[in-house]
């Protein structure tokens, strides 16, 4: 299983303050089986893009366990 984030955007205006991003999730090696969530986390400029890669990435592990509990 591989992640990808892309499209990371943050912003701080009048609709808040917020870092949003979509993950990929590779299920197997040849990326044919592909999952993709948009997530968004607050936002922290303090953190290195690895850091907040890694906050989007497990703020979607934690909404598709959400979905995988309420099947």
């Amino acid at each position: 299983m591989k992640f990808e984030v892309e499209n990371i955007t943050p912003f701080d205006n009048a609709n808040g303050q917020a870092t949003t991003g979509k993950v990929y999730i590779y299920l197997d090696e040849d990326f044919n089986s592909t999952i993709s969530v948009q997530v968004k986390i607050p936002l922290d400029m303090n953190k290195t893009l690895e850091q907040t890669k890694e906050d989007l990435i497990s703020e979607a592990k934690l909404l598709l366990k959400k979905v995988v509990n309420t099947i």
